[in-house]
């Protein structure tokens, strides 16, 4: 009985674990958003401007509508993509990864205490 619940606990914690690993180079490359939803709503934004760009340096790129730029540096720590942005003001930002594949990453964000999903797909794959 002990021995089963050792099993079936370890089993859950490999499957919750698989779906958050990923290397920083699975990021390398253009990200164009393509939807944007909180909770069950999606929201009807023009996303064909909204993108990120991650570089081998530690640098990224953020676009986005009404000329919102970000660029500067970033990090992961575990499922959580850290970015600063060094052209306004220094800000620390955090996001969760919720989801990353080869051609696609989706990201989850607080905005003033409402939960945003971001999907991008992948407009430019690097090649190693």
């Amino acid at each position: 009985m002990v021995k089963n619940l050792i099993v079936i606990t370890l089993m859950l914690l490999c499957i919750g674990c698989s779906n958050i690993s990923f290397s920083e180079k699975d990021l390398y490359g253009s990200w164009q958003a393509v939807l944007l939803t909180e909770g069950q709503d999606t929201f009807q934004y023009d996303l064909k401007n909204v993108g990120l760009t991650f570089e081998e340096d530690k640098r990224y790129r953020y676009s986005g509508n009404l000329k919102n730029q970000e660029a500067g540096t970033y990090h992961i720590l575990g499922k959580i993509l850290y970015t600063k942005d060094t052209l306004n003001k220094g800000i620390e930002k955090a996001v969760e990864v919720v989801q990353l594949q080869n051609d696609s990453l989706k990201i989850k964000m607080n905005d003033e205490g409402k939960i945003r999903i971001l999907d991008l797909v992948r407009v430019k794959k690097r090649t190693y």
